[in-house]
């Protein structure tokens, strides 16, 4: 698994490839606490900070649009097979020639 953290501002940066980060690791790329939430991308998870909404985060435009059915706030991780860029035609619905 490739885990990446996205930013509010729009920002991807890769946190860590083939292993799973630590608690310390997954707490700084969402800001606190986190809690698993459902994505789009097969076999991918979504990591959001747990108390987001009462804290009064940004919405996160990029995963709100792209990466769930619903809405995010905060800086966000996502684990995926082959990272997020590589599942952009799956999301966006496009097939490459």
């Amino acid at each position: 698994m490739i885990y990446e953290q996205i930013t509010t501002e729009g920002k991807l940066i890769t946190i860590s490839v083939g292993y799973e980060p630590n608690l310390q690791e997954m707490q700084k790329a969402v800001g606190g606490y986190y809690a698993e939430a459902t994505c789009v991308i097969p076999d991918g998870k979504l990591f959001v900070n747990e108390e987001g909404l009462l804290l009064g985060l940004p919405t996160n435009e990029i995963v709100t649009s792209y990466l769930v059915n619903g809405y995010i706030v905060g800086d966000v991780l996502v684990a995926s097979p082959k990272g997020i860029l590589a599942h952009f035609d799956y999301i966006l619905g496009v097939e490459e020639e």
